[in-house]
């Protein structure tokens, strides 16, 4: 199959869609406003996900990582260290520096593997697949967090920056299962501290800072209550209960140390939405405001830009793998493959940690320019 074939149909029939939408002034002028069309896109996006999260929770956390599962994964690899190595005089990544992170996360992933197969020691019975914080997790975050170091534009506040990090390890080794817990809910925020990251200009700085403002006022409603009289009494099925997904588990693998079922139906729902939140933010708000246009690129132009990164030939092993990641849902006994995800997924999560520390210490960024393009 010829990928840039197919990227030129797609781009076709998004004109074809694109073309009546223009003739709505107020559309025209917010799609040639990136500010403008990622914030829109934003509250389009979070008003569905809330709704949905507050009808069918169960349904949106699996059907969120088998549709944008496993190319959120590839945006975080692709932008973390570029948002380190922004405002530097080589704010793009080099080949060896991509492959070295690319070979610690794959020695993750064989280590979770591994651990899952039986052939390390196991933690407690009632640990999840979104759990197993422990000493090589933190030796990850923390070896990445270092590794990090060559690609900021500060190397004093570096240091500033990862004893931030430093209370967040300990509790990682301490307490792992309330960690983990934490870190399920922290985790989809921490997207958009990157976001900020890359916004090119004030006006998009504000709309990312309105975006979080709204998952965390909306996040809140949820987890004190204020939103109970929209939940259903029950959020699962034959189905899902068959597939060992329901909120007991889910809600105790949030808060281990909870027994109130009100309460694991405020978590999982809270988590859900933000989780879809965070997936906008990956695929969608981070790729636009890294580029120097205003405009959203076209199919083809995201697959020469793969290419650009892994090689023609690796951008295309990606772009089918991600197409035979989606056929694993469909074709394969869905908790197999949900628990393949999660344990493929562990280094997502860590990897942002221990970008975040350079975010911060970090001054506001420059506006983008050609070479930051990706």
């Amino acid at each position: 199959m010829n990928l840039h074939a197919g990227a030129r149909s797609l781009d076709r029939v998004r004109a074809r869609v694109l073309r009546p939408l223009f003739a709505l002034r107020p559309l025209r002028r917010i799609y040639f406003e990136r500010a403008e069309r990622l914030g829109f896109q934003h509250a389009l996006f979070a008003a569905c996900a809330l709704l949905f999260a507050l009808n069918f929770p169960l349904w949106q956390l699996l059907l969120g990582p088998a549709v944008f599962g496993y190319a959120h994964l590839l945006s975080s690899v692709r932008h973390v260290p570029a948002a380190v190595a922004r405002g530097t005089r080589r704010p793009r990544i080099s080949t060896r520096a991509l492959a070295l992170l690319l070979g610690a996360c794959a020695g993750h992933i064989l280590y979770r593997f591994i651990q899952a197969a039986g052939w390390l020691q196991q933690g407690p019975a009632n640990q999840s697949e979104w759990q197993g914080l422990g000493t090589l997790d933190v030796l990850f975050v923390a070896s990445l967090c270092l590794g990090f170091a060559p690609l900021a534009r500060r190397r004093a506040s570096q240091w500033i920056g990862a004893l931030l990090l430093l209370p967040l390890l300990i509790a990682m080794l301490s307490a792992p299962l309330e960690t983990a817990g934490l870190l399920i809910l922290l985790h989809n925020l921490i997207a958009y501290a990157y976001w900020l990251a890359f916004a090119p200009t004030g006006k998009a700085r504000l709309h990312a800072l309105v975006a979080l403002a709204t998952i965390l006022i909306v996040g809140g409603l949820v987890l004190v209550g204020a939103l109970d009289g929209l939940l259903p009494e029950a959020h699962g099925s034959e189905f899902l209960t068959s597939i060992g997904l329901n909120l007991q588990d889910l809600g105790l693998s949030i808060l281990p140390a909870s027994s109130d079922p009100m309460l694991w139906t405020r978590l999982v729902v809270a988590f859900a939405f933000g989780q879809s939140c965070h997936y906008f933010v990956w695929l969608k708000a981070i790729p636009e405001s890294r580029q120097s246009k205003r405009v959203p690129r076209t199919v083809r132009s995201c697959l020469r830009t793969l290419e650009l990164e892994f090689t023609r030939d690796g951008a295309h092993v990606l772009v089918y793998a991600l197409g035979a990641s989606f056929l694993l849902w469909l074709f394969l006994a869905v908790p197999e493959v949900r628990r393949f995800y999660f344990l493929f997924a562990g280094f997502h999560g860590l990897l942002e940690l221990a970008g975040l520390p350079h975010l911060l210490a970090c001054s506001a960024p420059r506006r983008a320019t050609a070479s930051q393009v990706q």
